[in-house]
């Protein structure tokens, strides 16, 4: 802790420098469907982008590298990233093209490529926020710092913020702020900044149900309502424009990608299968209701099991380190915290090289995606696997104290 006081302002300097410079050096195609919406939205499609694509002549380029579906996920997610970059779109028509259009160049000839710092600029601003909002999570100063240099070299940041350029970011600082207003005792707030946080990803609407309950055995049905009402009514105020788009029906409000957490369960007869997802989220809201777990456990919990029983996307993990930090910090369960980051490190390795080393534009030629990875379907991937469904049987086993 000496050092850490010591050295924390370079530290934390050093960790956010890198950040930057991450994110001149890498770049995943996944970036592409934000910068094409932007452009779209900076056009002023703001409640019409779904649609674009899908309009456009069978033989239209974008359709063809791109398909009707491209836009999967809620309006926010594209709305932020587009209100980040409107003041450099009208300098930056032909990088945006090249982006959109002809992004292998963006390997060919560079080392570094600096607009790309202006794309995930989203990403980067909200990693900030976390980094600078994190204190507020714990009651003693040092725990604060610790979860605060943690997250400036977190293997897991750097990939989603400097990296990929994901929206997850943003994600996992509502879901903060929502942990932090319910420390304070606000769960009106917390509430909301979940509604928003789903407004992202649809993740956050297994969470509202949590507070509502909450609530309600605590403070009644008339005080839960009061409570749930403001984080309903921005979801719905946000949502309702996008509802008459045939495309926003089909690829975001309904999308198949929401459903990947209940595909693993118990059959129990030959066509029912009980998700292990709901098995998880029952024994929580049974737990809750009985006053046997706080609700900022319930509310971590419940995302880490929609992650243990998915197929695993690396950017997801983004959403429950805020939670684990506080968790793993507050009890020092340190070894805990370091298995699940190495257990995550393996399982993130264990990908195509697109998502690690062929992020990278000067190593993209020597790791190409065909490459062969020894670490897929790996027993120590299983094991690193089983390892964070392990954590969460023993954090649902916990003796919580409910407050």
């Amino acid at each position: 802790m000496e050092f850490i006081k010591r050295h924390f302002k370079s530290l934390i300097a050093i960790g956010i420098v890198f950040q930057i410079i991450l994110s001149a050096i890498t770049y995943h195609p996944d970036l592409r469907a934000f910068v094409l919406a932007s452009k779209f939205i900076n056009q002023g499609e703001v409640f019409t982008f779904y649609d674009h694509v899908s309009k456009l002549p069978a033989g239209d380029t974008t359709k063809k590298i791109y398909g009707d579906d491209i836009f999967i996920y809620p309006p926010l997610s594209y709305l932020i990233p587009a209100a980040f970059y409107a003041p450099f779109a009208p300098f930056m028509k032909d990088i945006y093209d090249q982006v959109i259009f002809q992004d292998e160049s963006i390997y060919q000839s560079n080392v570094a490529f600096l607009p790309l710092i202006i794309f995930k600029l989203p990403s980067l601003f909200f990693s900030l926020l976390i980094l600078f909002f994190l204190p507020k999570l714990f009651s003693k100063k040092e725990h604060g710092q610790i979860a605060q240099l943690i997250w400036a070299i977190l293997p897991t940041n750097l990939l989603v913020s400097a990296g990929m350029g994901q929206v997850d970011t943003i994600l996992a600082f509502l879901i903060l702020l929502s942990l932090i207003k319910i420390k304070e005792g606000n769960l009106s707030q917390a509430a909301v900044f979940i509604a928003l946080s789903s407004l992202i990803k649809p993740t956050g609407l297994v969470l509202l149900p949590l507070i509502f309950i909450f609530s309600l055995v605590r403070e009644g049905l008339v005080k839960s309502l009061i409570t749930i009402t403001p984080a309903l009514l921005v979801w719905g105020i946000v949502s309702a424009p996008f509802i008459l788009s045939p495309g926003y029906r089909m690829y975001a409000l309904m999308a198949n990608h929401t459903s990947k957490t209940i595909y693993a369960g118990i059959q129990i007869a030959g066509a029912t299968l009980i998700p292990w997802f709901f098995i998880a989220y029952s024994y929580i809201i049974v737990r809750l209701m009985h006053k046997k777990i706080s609700l900022l456990s319930s509310i971590g919990l419940t995302i880490l099991s929609v992650l243990a029983f998915n197929h695993f996307h690396p950017q997801w993990f983004l959403w429950v380190v805020p939670f684990i930090l506080y968790k793993t910090i507050t009890n020092k369960q340190f070894l805990l915290l370091l298995g699940l980051i190495l257990s995550w490190i393996l399982i993130w390795l264990s990908f195509e090289p697109s998502l690690h080393l062929g992020m990278v534009l000067s190593l993209k030629t020597n790791f190409p995606p065909t490459l062969a990875n020894p670490l897929v379907d790996s027993t120590i991937v299983l094991l690193a696997r089983s390892f964070i469904l392990g954590t969460l049987i023993y954090l649902l086993s916990e003796k919580n104290e409910a407050k």
